[in-house]
């Protein structure tokens, strides 16, 4: 990792231990990586040196609200202050990586032939979680050779509710009698 963005994250995963607030610092960490990942214009106007500083920190100040951002819009104006905004994936990494790990957060996937809402990834979480004992966190894969149902990834640990699972073991169970 660059050492630059490695002191940038330490300095973020250490505000979102001192407020308590890890949980929720991971979450805003993580929609800020996946909205720079979508819409890669807001990365590039945010390192583009062509637009001025108080551009960039109205645009932060308009869509990073503290109340929803926690600090993270004004950790975003330290970036643009010291011109480290193209270190801003590679910090978000970093500092999702090291959040998870201190909240013993395990990522998974959800695969389905269709997507699956939010409320139904929130159930199978909550099941998982309490099953698994420790928090995770699931994201919703399309797989249409399933057929129907799901199957959850999580780390290497298979759950698997697929119709192509069921068919699969009902041929087994048949090619075994004869």
């Amino acid at each position: 990792m660059e050492p630059v963005a490695s002191r940038y994250a330490l300095a973020l995963t250490k505000i979102a231990n001192e407020s308590k607030t890890m949980q929720a610092y991971l979450d805003a960490c993580q929609q800020l990586l996946q909205l720079i990942q979508t819409d890669p214009t807001l990365l590039h106007f945010l390192t583009n040196e062509f637009y001025e500083r108080p551009m960039k920190f109205k645009l932060v100040d308009d869509l990073f609200s503290p109340s929803t951002w926690l600090q993270v819009g004004s950790f975003l104006k330290v970036l643009i202050q010291n011109h480290r905004t193209r270190y801003l994936e590679k910090i978000l990494l970093e500092t999702i990586g090291t959040l998870r790990v201190q909240l013993e957060q395990q990522v998974g996937l959800i695969y389905s032939v269709s997507a699956l809402t939010k409320d139904q990834i929130n159930q199978l979480t909550e099941v998982l979680a309490t099953h698994l004992g420790h928090p995770i966190t699931l994201t919703n894969q399309l797989d249409e050779r399933l057929i129907g149902g799901f199957r959850i990834d999580i780390q290497g640990k298979i759950f698997d509710a697929s119709l192509l699972h069921q068919l699969s073991t009902l041929k087994q169970r048949l090619l075994k009698r004869g």
